[in-house]
């Protein structure tokens, strides 16, 4: 049957067309009814497990809620899978990815049992209440606990440190371990699939089996180097049995599960043949491919040779420019945070939050960065094309950011009361509703960049600039005026004696105003010689994607002065001893 190409496709075709998924009407009714539910279980699932939690921290366990509430928690929890397998869809739809949409719609269906069940026990346990309420208090017990959990069928078991006590060796162990699985897993897929000749099962079997392939190996690695540390240097090897050496052996083990999916990934781009493509999506082998690198010079820029090296420059700079720092200010939040928990009194500012978000987004560049090199050497067009758009969606985020934190500066500094009160509760609710509205710009952004065309897109992209350049400017004048300007109790001969906190405010306005003009003056110079006939096709495509150059001070600037304020920097060391 599979050694007939023609009549495959031909079949391949004829589904294609009955198949109600592939109807664009359907698609469109489909993502509109997918954002509505997400637009409406979402706040609500997230209230009632942020409830749920403020309700165990109060308690300290479950025993004392009732039963219902339990089963309106789990409830809660399975529609996170609505939420994420929502998303996942959707990202398969945009992508053209038949196989993330698979996994998106699996995702979508995990509730659809277990909803159905945990109305049923609310109901039995609202039953039990009115009509039997003696059994309804004798359930109320510890026994009664157990038997809702067995009901449940999914304990919540929280032990800090149950594997701290465990050897390294051990652990490395029990996720190679996990790894085995998914190769048992995907020969089974696998070999069902050769036996109901289903492709499709065929390439997800094959996509599993490939999960452990570079992980395997590095576990390998690792389980070696934790047995030379015991035996060539133990005093290392016993510091290392610590708290801090668990975080270095967590970190490690997330690094290998990312680099496994990653590996998954790529082979599934490998895989991938284009009769899949072209049958599913109504893609030919004659369809042109804008993202090729044989377009001609009246192709799009950013795709040529030259443009690719120039792009693969900027990546790898990017990279290992900012993977250190992210990475920094990410663990310094993070220890900050820890000890937070135990000292309430100590309390992080706004621009720090906006910044450890910011870096958050950094990561994700840096991941996209990496997803291109991988393209580029492996030649999968897709992966470049991807790279480069999630690259895109997150300036917009970015320079957001940049304008919050401007802004914060300028209301501690000219609105010094408005600051005090923006540090209690309220405010701290107003900026984490800021960060989600930028976090949603970011994936609103994301559908702009897939559904638009580049020319708009670069329009918005400079009017959101210019806007942002707007922002950042009046605060930096504000605070120069402001800093200028002598204090209520200061007097107003005494202008030599400044405050610290204004020339900090002014410092990081004027840093942030000065990479975002020399990005947009940058781009924009840029944009102006491309567009001119000076330059050849070929020169002009260049020097346009030479402008991404102009991007990386806007973000270098924010975890610099974060590392600054921290006393993190060697040279902030040097001045700080000479003062």
């Amino acid at each position: 049957m599979w050694t007939n190409s023609s009549s495959i496709h031909n079949s391949s075709l004829n589904l294609s067309h009955n198949d109600c998924t592939i109807d664009v009407a359907f698609q469109s009714y489909n993502t509109a009814f997918s954002l509505l539910k997400v637009a409406l279980i979402a706040p609500l699932t997230f209230i009632i497990l942020y409830l749920a939690y403020q309700r165990w921290k109060q308690q300290g366990s479950w025993t004392a809620e009732s039963h219902c509430d339990v089963f309106t928690y789990h409830l809660a929890v399975m529609e996170l899978f609505t939420i994420l397998g929502t998303a996942v869809t959707l990202l398969g739809n945009f992508s053209r990815f038949k196989i993330i949409v698979q996994v998106g719609m699996n995702l979508i269906t995990v509730p659809y049992c277990g909803e159905t069940l945990f109305h049923d026990l609310t109901c039995v346990e609202r039953y039990l209440a009115v009509v039997h309420p003696l059994t309804y208090r004798g359930l109320k017990t510890a026994r009664g606990v157990r038997i809702r959990n067995v009901m449940i069928g999914c304990v919540w078991w929280k032990q800090q440190g149950s594997w701290t006590a465990e050897s390294h060796c051990d652990v490395f162990t029990y996720h190679l371990a996990v790894m085995e699985l998914f190769t048992i897993l995907g020969t089974a897929v696998t070999l069902l699939g050769y036996f109901s000749r289903l492709k499709i099962m065929v390439q997800v079997g094959m996509n599993l089996v490939t999960v452990p392939y570079s992980g395997e190996t590095l576990f390998h690695d690792l389980t070696c180097v934790e047995r030379y540390l015991a035996v060539v240097h133990p005093l290392t090897y016993r510091g290392l049995k610590t708290a801090r050496g668990v975080r270095i052996r967590n970190v490690i083990i997330g690094y290998v599960w990312l680099l496994s999916l990653g590996w998954m990934v790529a082979a599934d781009l490998f895989i991938m043949e284009i009769s899949v493509n072209s049958t599913l999506f109504g893609y030919t082998n004659n369809t042109p491919d804008p993202f090729s690198n044989s377009s001609g010079p009246s192709g799009e820029c950013g795709w040529s040779s030259l443009d690719i090296q120039i792009l693969t420059a900027f990546y790898i700079s990017d990279i290992v420019l900012l993977l250190p720092l992210s990475a920094l200010v990410l663990y310094l939040g993070c220890k900050r945070w820890r000890q937070q928990r135990f000292n309430p009194a100590e309390t992080t500012s706004h621009s720090d939050i906006f910044t450890f978000h910011m870096m958050t987004m950094e990561m994700i560049i840096v991941l996209a960065s990496f997803v291109f090199c991988v393209g580029l050497y492996a030649d999968l067009v897709d992966m470049r094309k991807y790279s480069y758009q999630i690259f895109s969606c997150t300036w917009c985020a970015k320079l957001t950011f940049h304008m919050l934190t401007c802004v914060e500066r300028y209301v501690a500094v000219v609105h010094p009361v408005t600051y005090i009160r923006l540090k209690n509760e309220g405010g701290v609710r107003i900026r984490n509703v800021s960060i989600g509205c930028v976090w949603l710009l970011c994936l609103l952004w994301a559908l702009v960049v897939a559904f638009t065309k580049a020319q708009i897109n670069m329009i918005l992209y400079f009017c959101f600039v210019a806007v942002s350049l707007a922002v950042v400017s009046f605060s930096s004048v504000s605070v120069l005026c402001a800093l200028k300007r002598p204090g209520p109790g200061d007097g107003s001969g005494n202008k030599k004696k400044v405050d610290p906190m204004k020339r900090k405010a002014s410092h990081t306005t004027t840093a942030i105003t000065g990479a975002l003009f020399l990005c947009f003056g940058g781009m924009l110079c840029c944009d102006a010689l491309e567009a001119s006939q000076l330059l050849d096709r070929r020169v002009g495509c260049a020097v346009l994607t030479s402008a991404l150059w102009f991007s990386l001070p806007g973000s270098l600037v924010l975890p610099l002065l974060f590392l600054h304020r921290a006393g993190t920097l060697s040279c902030c060391k040097c001045n700080t001893r000479r003062g």
